[in-house]
């Protein structure tokens, strides 16, 4: 998710500085880094590599090895490396030789910080659509008091459920639905 959030600019950049880790890289161009060997094409976003992108990598007139990076290929992206001669490498791989290079961001693109977690959670926990399953719980432990030989402990909590989803139904907050087509 970072690498796919992260801009063509800032990966090159990234990239750059992992590989020299290992061996001197440097920058050919907006997601193209090489080192003596071998040429890299930065190729991460949401979806998977295809076939197409692979031949435009194999379009690229150098003498080098040329090496693909992306978070994952597709089946005829895949076969068509093999054919070519080309390396590809997956996230999973990209992640081993980054954090040997002790290259890892201290900050990913997309995390939820600590307070925009904990202010999610508790505006779901306590969303007005809960009531109506709070109302049920405790409707149901109130029932189940009558056919228990300690019914006190049940009495107690099925009326805190009910007095719970009357609270939300009052005071809670609407649940906030964003529509995926709207920003």
């Amino acid at each position: 998710l970072h690498l796919a959030l992260l801009s063509d600019e800032r990966k090159t950049v990234f990239f750059e500085k992992a590989l020299s880790a290992q061996t001197p890289a440097k920058r050919i161009s907006r997601l193209r880094v090489a080192t003596d060997e071998e040429l890299y094409f930065l190729l991460f976003r949401f979806a998977p590599v295809t076939a197409d992108d692979i031949s435009a990598v194999y379009r690229y007139k150098s003498s080098k090895r040329k090496v693909v990076y992306c978070n994952e290929a597709d089946a005829s992206a895949v076969r068509l490396c093999e054919r070519l001669q080309i390396r590809i490498c997956d996230i999973h791989a990209i992640y081993a030789q980054v954090k040997v290079a002790q290259a890892l961001p201290s900050e990913y693109l997309g995390d939820e910080t600590g307070v925009n977690r904990r202010a999610r959670r508790r505006n779901l926990c306590f969303a007005k659509s809960n009531s109506r399953r709070f109302l049920l719980a405790g409707a149901l432990v109130l029932l189940s008091s009558l056919i228990t030989p300690f019914p006190r402990y049940y009495l107690l909590f099925g009326s805190a459920l009910l007095l719970l989803s009357i609270i939300l139904r009052i005071f809670g907050k609407p649940r906030e639905m964003k529509h995926p087509d709207t920003r």
